[in-house]
């Protein structure tokens, strides 16, 4: 997928995806911002849309299916995530499926 912008926000970094369907971006934050020297640092990475379906106004009528984008996206994450030796504990949660 290719990448349309990276910049900082207050809260992290996020990225812009290209996707024609809809807006698709990746957002990571540090949560755990008082460790100190030594201690593991906890991140939570989060992929907009978070919605299974979207109605953009363009296809008021139409909903768009935003599972194959968010998966494949979500997938690539975690293959980068699990193959660094650095990183453990990684949790998923589905807020699609809420």
């Amino acid at each position: 997928m290719p990448v349309t912008d990276c910049y900082d926000e207050d809260w992290g970094w996020e990225i812009e995806f290209e996707h024609a369907g809809f807006p698709l971006r990746l957002g990571c934050g540090n949560m755990d911002e008082e460790a100190g020297a030594g201690e593991a640092a906890a991140f939570c990475c989060f992929i907009t849309p978070s919605r299974a379906t979207l109605r953009p106004l363009k296809r008021l009528f139409r909903a768009v299916d935003t599972r194959p984008a968010v998966g494949k996206l979500a997938d690539a994450l975690d293959a980068v995530l699990r193959a660094h030796p650095q990183i453990s504990d990684i949790e998923w949660q589905d807020e699609q499926a809420a």
